[in-house]
């Protein structure tokens, strides 16, 4: 019986990644012409090699396919659908490894939860460094249980295991700094999972953890933006319970929690009903505290807000904690019981589908506006680079991206009927004017207004060498 559940797992878990996979190739366009995604591909193409944002090093681990088609000249529109894909299968081989080589089926499920509860805009926004570390870190808790089970079996010894324990704690870092809650939260629970309350081993593990990530926060050369974010908890620790209120994210998810984070409070309750029905006081006690302690962090560090996407990916600890704990009360419990719980964690996951549903047309009809309503009407005009105000667009607030120049530069290119072209949107022209007489120079986002169109991949691009022109016709 316990083989036929194992099957029945995995089998559903490979359907799932099916599924999700083949999502993400139809919304390719939609995933990957927006904001990160376009930026992160742009460079890659053109430097024919990964780009690592920052100093967030396993960025590559998404990119490797989308590399090696860069090297073999695959077509530009087959590039879009590889790198939307190249996400989902990083998370397949984070659920192959914890599932099937490990043989942790709560960390499969976790995997699962993460992708698609308390999801809806952030996966139209594949590009997230948050979402390898809680990857990584679901993978330190399948670690410590791989290398004590090894350790008590006289297959490894002490170095072994703690060795492999420091490079995935590291690894989490490197990703993103907010690895400091998802592995916390793991090496906690796998304490009062394994009842381990004085073996030194994961203590060792957790002081490491903190270490490390004091000395990656405040005595880093990272420039990561995220690590300022921190600075807001230590400014005033009292305040904050006084405050929160009227932060940004505690806003965002009250105004958002009937559409979006119901789904996750479902899971959170389920999972908090499943370990008070096993007796598991002290696991209920880590959720409940671990999860408000969390929210309260969340909300102070991202008190001034950010886009939508931000702020969904900011929430998904939450579900993460939720499902560690529910996937191991639930193979606890009796095959009749699993039905029902199972039964009810469809319905979410569905819920958390149908919710991404209601978007996919959103976003897809971004496409549509840039590809007929800007490129379409931009092409009549001889000039291939042009200057525009936001204003001019539509007003819905969908079509604006920072990313815009190099969204209609892959869009125009794609399109074998339409010379490359580029629209790039300012605020105050007078800022880039200069820049703007530079025949030779694109301009990709605002942040970066120089890039020598020399250092474009040949092969890809072949945007004419034109000064910018601003044009003021209306898009609407």
């Amino acid at each position: 019986m316990d083989c036929f559940r194992k099957l029945s797992f995995n089998f559903w878990g490979i359907s799932f990644f099916v599924f999700f996979g083949t999502m993400s190739i139809i919304d390719s366009y939609s995933r990957v012409l927006i904001t990160d995604p376009a930026f992160y591909l742009f460079n890659i193409i053109n430097e024919s090699d990964f780009f690592i944002p920052g100093t967030r090093y396993t960025a590559v681990i998404s990119q490797v396919l989308t590399v090696l088609g860069v090297k073999m000249n695959l077509p530009l529109k087959i590039l879009i659908p590889l790198f939307s894909l190249s996400y989902v299968i990083t998370r397949f081989i984070y659920f192959y490894l914890v599932s099937f080589v490990f043989k942790n089926r709560p960390a499969g499920l976790a995997i699962i939860a993460i992708s698609v509860i308390g999801v809806a805009e952030s996966y139209f926004r594949p590009t997230s460094e948050s979402t390898i570390a809680m990857l990584n870190s679901l993978f330190l808790y399948v670690w410590l249980g791989y290398s004590n089970k090894c350790l008590n079996g006289g297959k490894w010894n002490g170095f072994l295991g703690f060795l492999g324990t420091v490079l995935i704690i590291l690894i989490g870092f490197w990703t993103h700094p907010v690895a400091i809650f998802t592995l916390i939260f793991v090496i906690a629970f796998y304490i009062i999972q394994t009842k381990q309350y004085v073996s030194i081993y994961p203590y060792l593990t957790l002081i490491l953890t903190v270490v490390i990530f004091l000395g990656n926060v405040f005595g880093g050369t990272s420039n990561d933006h995220h690590n300022e974010l921190y600075a807001n908890l230590f400014k005033s620790p009292l305040i904050i319970f006084e405050e929160i209120k009227t932060y940004y994210p505690y806003k965002f998810f009250i105004n958002y929690f009937k559409s979006l984070f119901w789904s996750t409070i479902a899971f959170f309750l389920l999972a908090f009903t499943l370990a008070i029905g096993k007796k598991k006081w002290l696991t209920s006690l880590l959720l409940i505290t671990y999860s408000l302690v969390y929210f309260v962090i969340a909300c102070t560090s991202f008190k001034d807000g950010d886009s939508n996407m931000q702020m969904e990916k900011i929430f998904l600890p939450l579900v993460f904690f939720s499902a560690l704990i529910l996937g191991e009360s639930y193979r606890e419990y009796k095959m009749n019981k699993q039905l029902i719980f199972s039964v009810i964690m469809i319905g979410i996951f569905i819920a958390g589908f149908s919710r991404i549903q209601k978007f996919r047309p959103i976003y897809a009809e971004r496409i549509h506006y840039i590809q007929h309503e800007v490129i379409e009407k931009v092409n009549l005009n001889e000039n291939r680079k042009l200057v525009i105000r936001k204003e001019q667009l539509s007003h819905n607030p969908m079509i604006y991206s920072w990313a815009f120049g190099i969204e209609t530069l892959m869009l125009s290119t794609i399109n074998e009927d339409i010379e490359p072209l580029t629209v790039f949107i300012v605020d105050d022209l007078e800022t880039i004017y200069a820049k703007m007489e530079l025949s030779n120079n694109f301009i990709p986002a605002h942040f970066l207004t120089s890039y020598n169109q020399a250092h474009f991949n040949p092969n890809y691009f072949k945007l004419p060498e034109h000064r910018y022109i601003y044009w003021d016709e209306e898009f609407n």
